[in-house]
């Protein structure tokens, strides 16, 4: 591994990282986002209380959609890659569509027209703050029955920057 800033946690964990872990990662090995965060039981706290894991209101395709254009807009390999490990098959993504996520538009004929309102949304968000596609998560904010959630967009920025800060770069 490059060197790091932050030297993620390593197994045994402490019984309330372990806890936590276990309620995110539902049996699976923690990623090493959340072993990173974990450094600080208190900052793993209070980014898991930020709701940035919820359900929320809109359907899982739809979400894990606007999350892996999001991520590919940004070049955000590593988090695009966990979210189609761990959601793809959850979200009944074809080939065509995991491919689409980072390569087509909202005009592909894979996608319904609810679908390509999300990729149209998710392109379009604000353009003036990002300057070029990296930046598109700076703009990004979750809506939930027409409310912005600015904890959750803080949350995937700060997420981005640990991602990118670790160089991680692939799958977990």
């Amino acid at each position: 591994m490059p060197s790091v800033r932050i030297t993620p946690i390593d197994p045994p964990y402490p019984a309330e990282v372990q806890s936590a872990f276990d309620r995110i990662m539902r049996g699976a090995p923690p990623l090493l986002l959340f072993r990173t965060v974990a450094r600080n039981p208190r900052v793993l706290e209070r980014f898991l209380a930020g709701s940035l894991l919820d359900r929320g209101s809109i359907s899982l395709r739809l979400r894990e959609l606007m999350i892996l254009r999001t991520c590919a807009l940004c070049e955000a390999e590593y988090e695009w890659g966990v979210h189609v490990a761990a959601f793809g098959e959850k979200a009944s993504w074809t080939a065509e569509q995991v491919h689409a996520t980072v390569h087509g538009s909202r005009t592909d004929a894979c996608w319904s027209a609810q679908e390509a309102c999300v990729i149209r949304l998710a392109d379009e968000l604000p353009r003036h703050e990002r300057g070029h596609r990296r930046g598109v998560a700076r703009g990004v904010r979750s809506v939930h029955a027409g409310a912005t959630h600015r904890t959750r967009h803080a949350g995937r920025s700060l997420s981005r920057r640990i991602v990118h800060g670790q160089r991680i770069r692939g799958a977990p």
